[in-house]
């Protein structure tokens, strides 16, 4: 497992808005969310602040930060990724990167055996994975991060479910979209919990730990990387081409 010392403090920044969770060493957890598009360092420093106060923590009680590692909306990622280099730089505590698209699963990991994430990522693509539940009761990755249309994901999900004869009730798609194809009797659900789904895979797998020297390397993963630049960035990247075509 990945998280060494509690209490833990989550964030998930990319996906349909702000998601905060906190957990002591004696299991109790507090979350709230703001489950919208739009995310801006305020409303994920006032849901940081509600949860701590709930909880009767100071930021200096915290031990660790668990970060929702992306892909999802850029600005969403980039508002959170600067935040928690903030406060890990200045609490000194170091910060493991997690896969958001798992925590989409994860939240219903005792719901359905296999677990589909179908996330809009525009273009008519979502960021897309598929992951099995295990023996043990853990996620097993089949695919993860992938830009995919809703038919190529479809295709390979229902090859996944006749394969193995997976029944409709134990096949669950975590999606923020309404789907478009015959999932032929699956559930589909909205994501949740993710922030709380965020500590309990840092807890049941081993992930990237960044301690505090190494958090200029703290990035997200866009997927999509080039359309995650900004203008500014866009405009040196066009003169730098041009440079050297010159």
């Amino acid at each position: 497992m990945s998280v060494a010392a509690f209490p833990v403090l989550a964030l998930e920044s990319g996906l349909m808005g702000s998601w905060v969770a906190v957990r002591l060493a004696d299991g109790t957890l507090i979350q709230a969310s703001v489950p919208v598009r739009s995310s801006n360092n305020e409303e994920l420093g006032l849901l940081v602040q509600r949860v701590l106060t709930e909880a009767g923590l100071k930021p200096a009680d915290l031990q660790t930060l668990v970060l929702g590692a992306g892909p999802g909306s850029f600005t969403g990622l980039r508002i959170g990724f600067s935040f928690t280099q903030g406060l890990a730089a200045a609490l000194r505590i170091p910060v493991i990167k997690v896969p958001s698209l798992r925590a989409c699963a994860r939240a219903y990991l005792n719901q359905a055996e296999v677990l589909t994430v179908m996330i809009d990522a525009r273009r008519a693509e979502s960021f897309c994975a598929l992951y099995e539940r295990d023996g043990a009761g853990y996620l097993q990755v089949h695919f993860e991060d992938l830009i995919l249309s809703e038919d190529e994901l479809w295709r390979r999900v229902m090859d996944l479910r006749d394969s193995r004869g997976v029944k409709g009730q134990e096949f669950c798609l975590v999606t923020d979209s309404e789907p478009t194809l015959p999932w032929r009797g699956c559930h589909a659900c909205k994501p949740q919990g993710l922030a709380a789904a965020l500590i309990s895979l840092a807890g049941e797998a081993h992930f990237d730990i960044l301690m505090t020297h190494q958090l200029a390397d703290l990035r997200p993963n866009y997927v999509r990387a080039v359309s995650a630049k900004t203008i500014q960035e866009r405009i040196k990247d066009s003169a730098d081409r041009r440079s050297g075509i010159d």
